[in-house]
Protein backbone atom coordinates (compact mmCIF):
# COMPACT_ATOMS: atom_id res chain seq x y z
CA UNK A 1 0.00 0.00 0.00
CA UNK A 2 0.99 3.71 -0.92
CA UNK A 3 0.85 6.92 1.08
CA UNK A 4 -0.38 8.72 -1.43
CA UNK A 5 0.01 12.40 0.01
CA UNK A 6 3.75 11.79 0.79
CA UNK A 7 4.26 9.59 -2.66
CA UNK A 8 2.73 12.49 -4.72
CA UNK A 9 4.47 15.33 -2.51
CA UNK A 10 8.07 13.32 -3.47
CA UNK A 11 7.25 13.43 -6.98
CA UNK A 12 6.19 17.13 -6.89
CA UNK A 13 9.26 18.14 -5.19
CA UNK A 14 11.40 16.68 -8.30
CA UNK A 15 9.82 19.34 -10.73
CA UNK A 16 10.33 22.06 -8.09
CA UNK A 17 13.51 23.16 -9.95
CA UNK A 18 11.58 23.42 -13.49
CA UNK A 19 8.48 25.47 -11.94
CA UNK A 20 11.09 28.19 -10.17
CA UNK A 21 13.14 28.01 -13.32
CA UNK A 22 10.45 29.33 -15.76
CA UNK A 23 8.13 30.91 -13.06
CA UNK A 24 5.36 28.35 -13.32
CA UNK A 25 2.93 27.72 -10.47
CA UNK A 26 3.05 24.18 -9.47
CA UNK A 27 1.41 23.04 -6.71
CA UNK A 28 -0.67 19.98 -5.25
CA UNK A 29 -4.11 20.34 -4.26
CA UNK A 30 -5.07 17.34 -2.64
CA UNK A 31 -8.99 16.87 -1.57
CA UNK A 32 -8.60 13.28 0.44
CA UNK A 33 -7.36 12.52 3.92
CA UNK A 34 -3.46 12.98 4.77
CA UNK A 35 -3.75 9.26 5.97
CA UNK A 36 -5.23 7.84 2.72
CA UNK A 37 -3.75 4.67 1.31
CA UNK A 38 -3.96 3.01 -2.21
CA UNK A 39 -2.66 0.04 -3.49
CA UNK A 40 -0.89 0.36 -6.84
CA UNK A 41 2.54 0.03 -8.26
CA UNK A 42 4.14 2.83 -7.16
CA UNK A 43 7.21 2.57 -9.56
CA UNK A 44 5.15 2.19 -13.00
CA UNK A 45 2.54 4.52 -11.47
CA UNK A 46 5.63 7.21 -11.32
CA UNK A 47 6.77 6.71 -14.61
CA UNK A 48 2.77 7.38 -15.39
CA UNK A 49 2.66 10.98 -13.34
CA UNK A 50 6.08 12.23 -14.46
CA UNK A 51 5.24 11.57 -18.17
CA UNK A 52 1.94 13.68 -17.52
CA UNK A 53 3.54 16.47 -15.50
CA UNK A 54 6.74 16.42 -17.88
CA UNK A 55 4.23 17.11 -20.82
CA UNK A 56 2.33 19.86 -18.79
CA UNK A 57 5.59 21.97 -18.21
CA UNK A 58 6.94 21.44 -21.85
CA UNK A 59 3.98 22.93 -23.25
CA UNK A 60 3.38 25.51 -20.34
CA UNK A 61 4.80 28.88 -21.03
CA UNK A 62 6.78 30.72 -18.52
CA UNK A 63 4.44 32.31 -16.01
CA UNK A 64 1.96 29.58 -16.30
CA UNK A 65 0.32 27.10 -14.20
CA UNK A 66 0.29 23.21 -13.08
CA UNK A 67 -1.52 21.37 -10.66
CA UNK A 68 -1.82 17.82 -9.20
CA UNK A 69 -5.28 17.09 -7.81
CA UNK A 70 -6.29 14.37 -5.85
CA UNK A 71 -9.92 13.32 -5.17
CA UNK A 72 -12.37 10.61 -4.50
CA UNK A 73 -15.65 10.23 -6.53
CA UNK A 74 -18.34 8.17 -5.26
CA UNK A 75 -21.10 6.60 -7.08
CA UNK A 76 -23.69 4.80 -5.31
CA UNK A 77 -21.54 2.33 -3.59
CA UNK A 78 -18.66 2.43 -5.64
CA UNK A 79 -15.79 4.88 -4.88
CA UNK A 80 -13.22 6.12 -7.36
CA UNK A 81 -10.06 7.90 -7.03
CA UNK A 82 -9.22 10.52 -8.96
CA UNK A 83 -6.01 12.36 -10.12
CA UNK A 84 -5.49 14.72 -12.24
CA UNK A 85 -2.80 16.44 -14.14
CA UNK A 86 -4.02 20.04 -15.28
CA UNK A 87 -1.66 22.60 -17.04
CA UNK A 88 -2.69 26.37 -18.72
CA UNK A 89 -0.72 25.58 -21.73
CA UNK A 90 -1.50 25.76 -25.35
CA UNK A 91 -3.87 23.02 -25.00
CA UNK A 92 -5.31 20.21 -27.58
CA UNK A 93 -7.03 20.88 -30.74
CA UNK A 94 -10.93 18.78 -30.41
CA UNK A 95 -9.89 17.48 -33.78
CA UNK A 96 -6.78 15.59 -32.01
CA UNK A 97 -8.43 14.97 -28.85
CA UNK A 98 -9.57 10.69 -29.91
CA UNK A 99 -5.41 10.26 -31.53
CA UNK A 100 -3.59 11.74 -28.14
CA UNK A 101 -2.94 8.24 -26.61
CA UNK A 102 -1.92 6.63 -30.07
CA UNK A 103 2.02 5.92 -30.54
CA UNK A 104 4.10 8.59 -32.08
CA UNK A 105 0.36 10.76 -33.20
CA UNK A 106 1.44 14.16 -33.54
CA UNK A 107 -1.04 17.67 -33.40
CA UNK A 108 -0.79 20.75 -34.68
CA UNK A 109 -0.87 23.61 -32.26
CA UNK A 110 -1.11 27.27 -32.28
CA UNK A 111 2.54 28.45 -31.45
CA UNK A 112 3.90 24.69 -31.35
CA UNK A 113 5.14 22.97 -34.60
CA UNK A 114 4.08 19.53 -33.35
CA UNK A 115 2.76 18.06 -29.80
CA UNK A 116 4.02 14.21 -29.82
CA UNK A 117 2.18 12.49 -27.79
CA UNK A 118 4.36 9.93 -28.80
CA UNK A 119 5.16 6.40 -27.06
CA UNK A 120 5.16 8.14 -23.59
CA UNK A 121 1.33 8.50 -23.40
CA UNK A 122 0.69 5.39 -25.43
CA UNK A 123 2.03 3.77 -22.30
CA UNK A 124 0.84 5.60 -19.84
CA UNK A 125 -2.70 4.60 -20.84
CA UNK A 126 -1.19 0.63 -21.03
CA UNK A 127 -0.05 0.72 -16.72
CA UNK A 128 -3.57 2.85 -16.21
CA UNK A 129 -5.14 0.08 -18.02
CA UNK A 130 -3.32 -3.07 -16.06
CA UNK A 131 -4.24 -1.32 -12.76
CA UNK A 132 -8.41 -1.47 -13.77
CA UNK A 133 -8.37 2.16 -14.30
CA UNK A 134 -8.60 4.81 -17.05
CA UNK A 135 -6.57 7.60 -18.14
CA UNK A 136 -8.48 10.45 -20.07
CA UNK A 137 -7.75 14.17 -21.28
CA UNK A 138 -9.96 16.91 -22.36
CA UNK A 139 -8.78 20.17 -23.54
CA UNK A 140 -10.62 23.42 -24.16
CA UNK A 141 -8.49 25.81 -26.12
CA UNK A 142 -11.50 27.89 -27.38
CA UNK A 143 -11.98 29.29 -23.47
CA UNK A 144 -8.30 30.83 -23.29
CA UNK A 145 -9.61 32.80 -19.95
CA UNK A 146 -9.69 29.79 -17.92
CA UNK A 147 -7.08 29.24 -15.52
CA UNK A 148 -6.47 25.36 -17.14
CA UNK A 149 -6.36 25.04 -21.03
CA UNK A 150 -5.41 20.61 -20.60
CA UNK A 151 -6.04 17.79 -17.94
CA UNK A 152 -4.91 14.40 -18.00
CA UNK A 153 -6.96 12.48 -15.66
CA UNK A 154 -6.70 8.77 -14.27
CA UNK A 155 -9.49 7.30 -12.41
CA UNK A 156 -8.42 4.20 -10.16
CA UNK A 157 -11.20 2.09 -8.83
CA UNK A 158 -11.84 1.05 -5.30
CA UNK A 159 -11.25 -2.43 -5.55
CA UNK A 160 -7.18 -2.46 -5.60
CA UNK A 161 -4.82 -4.38 -7.80
CA UNK A 162 -2.16 -6.34 -5.73
CA UNK A 163 1.18 -5.56 -7.03
CA UNK A 164 1.83 -9.02 -7.23
CA UNK A 165 -0.81 -9.49 -9.58
CA UNK A 166 0.30 -7.04 -12.38
CA UNK A 167 1.99 -8.37 -15.29
CA UNK A 168 5.18 -7.58 -16.31
CA UNK A 169 5.78 -4.11 -18.18
CA UNK A 170 8.33 -5.24 -20.83
CA UNK A 171 6.28 -6.42 -23.46
CA UNK A 172 4.41 -3.29 -24.02
CA UNK A 173 5.58 -1.57 -26.79
CA UNK A 174 7.27 1.68 -25.27
CA UNK A 175 8.55 3.20 -22.43
CA UNK A 176 8.10 6.25 -20.08
CA UNK A 177 11.68 8.46 -21.04
CA UNK A 178 10.85 12.02 -20.31
CA UNK A 179 13.60 14.53 -21.87
CA UNK A 180 15.07 16.70 -18.12
CA UNK A 181 17.11 18.69 -20.52
CA UNK A 182 14.94 20.15 -22.38
CA UNK A 183 13.24 21.86 -19.16
CA UNK A 184 16.76 22.43 -17.87
CA UNK A 185 17.13 19.62 -15.86
CA UNK A 186 20.84 18.29 -15.84
CA UNK A 187 20.56 14.61 -17.68
CA UNK A 188 23.05 11.93 -17.61
CA UNK A 189 22.62 9.28 -20.28
CA UNK A 190 24.44 6.01 -19.03
CA UNK A 191 24.05 3.80 -22.16
CA UNK A 192 27.41 5.73 -23.91
CA UNK A 193 29.48 4.56 -21.51
CA UNK A 194 30.88 0.87 -21.49
CA UNK A 195 28.31 -1.59 -21.73
CA UNK A 196 29.05 -4.17 -19.15
CA UNK A 197 27.50 -7.18 -20.51
CA UNK A 198 27.75 -11.05 -19.57
CA UNK A 199 30.05 -13.35 -21.76
CA UNK A 200 27.39 -14.94 -23.44
CA UNK A 201 26.19 -11.86 -25.08
CA UNK A 202 29.42 -11.08 -26.62
CA UNK A 203 28.23 -12.21 -29.76
CA UNK A 204 25.03 -10.64 -30.05
CA UNK A 205 25.02 -8.31 -32.77
CA UNK A 206 25.43 -4.59 -31.43
CA UNK A 207 22.90 -1.82 -32.81
CA UNK A 208 23.55 2.04 -32.35
CA UNK A 209 20.21 4.33 -32.42
CA UNK A 210 20.74 7.83 -33.27
CA UNK A 211 17.71 9.78 -32.10
CA UNK A 212 17.51 13.31 -30.87
CA UNK A 213 13.55 12.41 -29.91
CA UNK A 214 14.08 11.07 -25.99
CA UNK A 215 11.11 9.17 -25.98
CA UNK A 216 11.56 7.84 -29.94
CA UNK A 217 15.03 6.73 -28.97
CA UNK A 218 13.98 4.82 -25.78
CA UNK A 219 10.88 2.75 -27.47
CA UNK A 220 13.17 1.69 -30.23
CA UNK A 221 15.66 0.77 -27.91
CA UNK A 222 13.55 -0.69 -24.99
CA UNK A 223 12.29 -3.19 -28.16
CA UNK A 224 15.67 -3.77 -29.61
CA UNK A 225 17.29 -4.76 -26.55
CA UNK A 226 15.26 -8.12 -26.40
CA UNK A 227 17.54 -9.11 -29.32
CA UNK A 228 20.58 -7.06 -29.98
CA UNK A 229 23.16 -5.28 -27.89
CA UNK A 230 21.98 -1.24 -28.63
CA UNK A 231 24.24 1.82 -28.02
CA UNK A 232 22.41 5.16 -28.14
CA UNK A 233 23.41 8.86 -29.50
CA UNK A 234 21.77 11.93 -29.31
CA UNK A 235 23.07 13.11 -32.46
CA UNK A 236 25.13 12.41 -35.31
CA UNK A 237 28.27 13.52 -33.80
CA UNK A 238 27.74 10.76 -30.62
CA UNK A 239 26.96 8.64 -32.82
CA UNK A 240 30.47 9.20 -34.96
CA UNK A 241 32.46 8.42 -31.67
CA UNK A 242 30.52 5.39 -31.24
CA UNK A 243 31.54 3.98 -34.44
CA UNK A 244 34.66 4.46 -34.29
CA UNK A 245 34.87 3.20 -30.94
CA UNK A 246 32.45 0.48 -30.97
CA UNK A 247 32.09 -0.49 -34.37
CA UNK A 248 28.15 -1.69 -34.40
CA UNK A 249 26.82 -3.76 -36.38
CA UNK A 250 24.00 -2.07 -38.07
CA UNK A 251 23.26 2.08 -37.30
CA UNK A 252 19.60 2.86 -36.94
CA UNK A 253 19.45 6.39 -37.37
CA UNK A 254 16.86 10.02 -37.56
CA UNK A 255 17.31 12.34 -40.38
CA UNK A 256 16.59 15.42 -38.82
CA UNK A 257 18.74 15.94 -35.43
CA UNK A 258 21.09 18.49 -34.09
CA UNK A 259 24.87 19.50 -34.91
CA UNK A 260 24.71 16.44 -37.27
CA UNK A 261 21.97 15.49 -39.27
CA UNK A 262 21.54 11.91 -40.21
CA UNK A 263 21.99 12.45 -44.32
CA UNK A 264 25.41 14.12 -42.56
CA UNK A 265 26.11 11.42 -40.55
CA UNK A 266 25.43 8.38 -43.11
CA UNK A 267 27.71 10.98 -45.50
CA UNK A 268 31.00 10.22 -42.79
CA UNK A 269 30.19 6.55 -42.51
CA UNK A 270 30.29 5.76 -46.07
CA UNK A 271 33.18 7.94 -47.03
CA UNK A 272 35.31 6.41 -44.16
CA UNK A 273 37.02 3.11 -44.74
CA UNK A 274 36.79 2.02 -41.64
CA UNK A 275 32.91 2.09 -41.17
CA UNK A 276 31.93 2.21 -44.77
CA UNK A 277 31.23 -1.35 -44.65
CA UNK A 278 28.43 -0.91 -41.64
CA UNK A 279 24.75 -1.13 -42.78
CA UNK A 280 22.48 2.04 -42.29
CA UNK A 281 18.60 2.51 -41.81
CA UNK A 282 17.63 5.87 -41.75
CA UNK A 283 14.32 6.91 -40.52
CA UNK A 284 12.14 10.01 -40.94
CA UNK A 285 8.88 11.91 -41.50
CA UNK A 286 10.32 13.36 -44.89
CA UNK A 287 8.51 11.54 -47.85
CA UNK A 288 9.61 13.79 -50.94
CA UNK A 289 11.53 11.86 -53.41
CA UNK A 290 14.39 13.84 -53.76
CA UNK A 291 15.07 13.01 -49.69
CA UNK A 292 15.02 9.47 -50.34
CA UNK A 293 17.42 9.42 -53.45
CA UNK A 294 19.86 11.69 -51.97
CA UNK A 295 20.45 8.66 -49.35
CA UNK A 296 20.35 6.43 -51.48
CA UNK A 297 22.71 7.47 -53.74
CA UNK A 298 25.21 8.26 -50.42
CA UNK A 299 24.74 4.60 -49.81
CA UNK A 300 21.81 4.11 -47.01
CA UNK A 301 20.53 0.49 -46.69
CA UNK A 302 16.83 1.42 -46.11
CA UNK A 303 14.64 4.56 -45.36
CA UNK A 304 11.36 4.11 -43.05
CA UNK A 305 9.23 6.71 -43.25
CA UNK A 306 7.34 7.92 -39.50
CA UNK A 307 4.84 6.66 -38.17
CA UNK A 308 6.31 3.01 -38.57
CA UNK A 309 5.38 -0.70 -37.18
CA UNK A 310 8.13 -1.63 -35.11
CA UNK A 311 8.16 -5.44 -36.08
CA UNK A 312 8.28 -4.04 -39.93
CA UNK A 313 11.41 -2.12 -38.62
CA UNK A 314 12.95 -5.02 -36.77
CA UNK A 315 12.42 -7.70 -39.29
CA UNK A 316 14.10 -5.33 -41.98
CA UNK A 317 17.00 -5.07 -39.37
CA UNK A 318 17.27 -9.00 -39.15
CA UNK A 319 16.93 -9.53 -42.92
CA UNK A 320 20.08 -6.64 -43.24
CA UNK A 321 22.07 -9.11 -40.42
CA UNK A 322 21.08 -12.42 -42.39
CA UNK A 323 22.32 -10.63 -45.86
CA UNK A 324 25.36 -9.58 -43.95
CA UNK A 325 25.76 -12.97 -42.48
CA UNK A 326 25.50 -14.83 -45.73
CA UNK A 327 28.34 -12.40 -47.40
CA UNK A 328 30.57 -13.04 -44.65
CA UNK A 329 30.16 -17.12 -45.16
CA UNK A 330 31.10 -16.14 -48.31
CA UNK A 331 33.93 -14.56 -47.98
CA UNK A 332 35.71 -16.92 -45.98
CA UNK A 333 34.52 -19.68 -48.73
CA UNK A 334 35.87 -17.31 -51.31
CA UNK A 335 39.05 -16.92 -49.61
CA UNK A 336 39.84 -20.31 -48.57
CA UNK A 337 39.01 -22.14 -52.13
CA UNK A 338 39.31 -19.34 -54.39
CA UNK A 339 43.06 -18.28 -55.74
CA UNK A 340 45.94 -16.43 -54.34
CA UNK A 341 45.63 -12.53 -55.23
CA UNK A 342 41.82 -12.79 -55.99
CA UNK A 343 40.36 -9.13 -55.42
CA UNK A 344 38.39 -8.22 -52.54
CA UNK A 345 35.17 -6.22 -52.54
CA UNK A 346 35.40 -2.21 -52.46
CA UNK A 347 34.12 -2.94 -48.73
CA UNK A 348 37.33 -5.11 -47.34
CA UNK A 349 39.90 -3.22 -48.67
CA UNK A 350 40.32 -3.04 -44.38
CA UNK A 351 40.91 -6.65 -44.94
CA UNK A 352 43.60 -6.25 -47.83
CA UNK A 353 45.49 -4.86 -45.30
CA UNK A 354 45.42 -7.06 -42.61
CA UNK A 355 45.26 -10.19 -44.72
CA UNK A 356 48.49 -8.75 -46.07
CA UNK A 357 50.22 -8.48 -42.35
CA UNK A 358 49.39 -11.69 -41.65
CA UNK A 359 50.33 -13.46 -44.61
CA UNK A 360 53.70 -11.48 -44.41
CA UNK A 361 54.02 -13.21 -40.54
CA UNK A 362 52.61 -16.86 -41.39
CA UNK A 363 56.60 -18.25 -40.59
CA UNK A 364 56.27 -16.85 -36.87
CA UNK A 365 54.43 -19.22 -34.67
CA UNK A 366 54.49 -16.49 -32.36
CA UNK A 367 52.17 -13.95 -34.07
CA UNK A 368 49.30 -13.51 -32.39
CA UNK A 369 46.28 -10.74 -31.96
CA UNK A 370 48.29 -8.46 -30.33
CA UNK A 371 50.93 -8.21 -32.64
CA UNK A 372 48.24 -7.77 -35.72
CA UNK A 373 46.43 -5.15 -33.60
CA UNK A 374 49.93 -3.29 -32.93
CA UNK A 375 50.81 -3.66 -37.01
CA UNK A 376 46.97 -2.26 -37.76
CA UNK A 377 46.97 0.82 -35.29
CA UNK A 378 43.79 -0.03 -34.16
CA UNK A 379 42.47 -0.95 -30.37
CA UNK A 380 41.88 -4.96 -30.21
CA UNK A 381 38.09 -4.56 -29.58
CA UNK A 382 37.86 -1.76 -32.48
CA UNK A 383 39.68 -4.51 -35.00
CA UNK A 384 37.51 -7.45 -33.11
CA UNK A 385 34.63 -6.02 -34.40
CA UNK A 386 35.52 -5.04 -37.88
CA UNK A 387 36.73 -8.39 -38.38
CA UNK A 388 33.61 -10.37 -37.11
CA UNK A 389 31.71 -8.11 -39.14
CA UNK A 390 33.44 -8.75 -42.18
CA UNK A 391 34.18 -12.38 -42.25
CA UNK A 392 32.30 -13.97 -39.15
CA UNK A 393 35.88 -14.53 -37.68
CA UNK A 394 37.03 -13.87 -34.46
CA UNK A 395 40.81 -12.61 -34.23
CA UNK A 396 42.55 -16.20 -34.04
CA UNK A 397 40.01 -17.93 -36.29
CA UNK A 398 40.91 -15.03 -39.09
CA UNK A 399 44.68 -15.79 -38.37
CA UNK A 400 44.27 -19.09 -38.69
CA UNK A 401 42.48 -18.93 -41.28
CA UNK A 402 45.09 -17.55 -43.25
CA UNK A 403 47.80 -19.90 -42.04
CA UNK A 404 45.02 -22.79 -43.17
CA UNK A 405 44.95 -21.17 -47.05
CA UNK A 406 48.94 -21.27 -47.08
CA UNK A 407 49.12 -24.63 -45.81
CA UNK A 408 46.38 -25.85 -48.58
CA UNK A 409 48.80 -24.91 -51.48
CA UNK A 410 51.35 -26.32 -49.63
CA UNK A 411 49.90 -29.52 -49.59
CA UNK A 412 48.99 -29.59 -53.03
CA UNK A 413 51.94 -28.15 -54.08
CA UNK A 414 55.24 -29.22 -52.34
CA UNK A 415 54.84 -33.01 -51.80
CA UNK A 416 58.63 -33.35 -50.32
CA UNK A 417 56.50 -32.13 -46.83
CA UNK A 418 54.77 -33.83 -44.28
CA UNK A 419 51.92 -32.59 -42.89
CA UNK A 420 53.37 -31.57 -39.80
CA UNK A 421 56.15 -29.75 -41.11
CA UNK A 422 53.60 -27.78 -43.06
CA UNK A 423 51.53 -26.97 -39.97
CA UNK A 424 54.77 -25.89 -38.36
CA UNK A 425 55.93 -23.40 -41.56
CA UNK A 426 52.55 -21.96 -41.82
CA UNK A 427 53.21 -21.02 -38.11
CA UNK A 428 51.03 -23.85 -36.05
CA UNK A 429 53.45 -25.51 -33.10
CA UNK A 430 50.78 -28.54 -32.15
CA UNK A 431 50.18 -30.54 -35.84
CA UNK A 432 47.25 -31.93 -34.03
CA UNK A 433 45.50 -28.54 -32.93
CA UNK A 434 46.69 -27.72 -37.57
CA UNK A 435 44.50 -30.63 -38.75
CA UNK A 436 41.73 -30.26 -36.29
CA UNK A 437 41.56 -26.43 -37.60
CA UNK A 438 41.72 -27.62 -41.27
CA UNK A 439 39.02 -30.04 -40.70
CA UNK A 440 36.97 -27.20 -39.26
CA UNK A 441 37.33 -25.11 -42.39
CA UNK A 442 37.75 -27.25 -45.43
CA UNK A 443 35.36 -29.73 -44.15
CA UNK A 444 38.14 -32.44 -44.55
CA UNK A 445 41.46 -33.78 -43.20
CA UNK A 446 44.50 -32.66 -44.49
CA UNK A 447 45.19 -36.11 -45.81
CA UNK A 448 41.84 -36.33 -47.62
CA UNK A 449 42.15 -33.15 -48.89
CA UNK A 450 45.39 -33.66 -50.57
CA UNK A 451 43.65 -37.27 -51.76
CA UNK A 452 40.89 -35.10 -53.55
CA UNK A 453 43.25 -32.96 -55.50
CA UNK A 454 45.20 -36.06 -56.56
CA UNK A 455 48.42 -35.18 -55.69
CA UNK A 456 50.62 -37.95 -55.57
CA UNK A 457 51.26 -38.81 -51.90
CA UNK A 458 55.33 -38.96 -50.76
CA UNK A 459 56.72 -41.19 -47.84
CA UNK A 460 56.64 -37.88 -45.87
CA UNK A 461 53.15 -36.73 -45.71
CA UNK A 462 52.22 -38.78 -42.48
CA UNK A 463 55.50 -37.62 -40.78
Amino acid sequence: KVHLATYLENIRQNFHFIAEKNNIQFFLDNKVSPNYVKCFDPEQFEKVLVNLIYNAFKFTDKGGKIKIQVELEVEGELEKLLVSVWDSGRGIPPKDIPFVFEQFYQANTKGLSATNGGIGLALCRSIVQLHGGKLTVESNMAQETTDYNTVFRISLPQSAVVIEELPVLTDIPGMICADPADAGMPYVDTTKTAIERPAAEEDKPIILVAEDNVELRCFLCENLRKKYIVLEANDGIEALELVQTKQPDIIISDVTMPNCDGITLLQQIKNDSSSNHIPVILLTARTADPYITEAFEIGTDDYITKPFSMPHLIQKISNILQTRKRLEEKFVQHYLLGAQGTDLPERTRFLDQVLKIVEENLGCEDFGVLDLTKAIGVSRSVLYRKIKQQTGLNLVEFINMVRLKKAAYILVNDTGLSISEVAYQVGFNDPKYFSKSFKKFYKESPRTYVEKFGVKESSNLEK
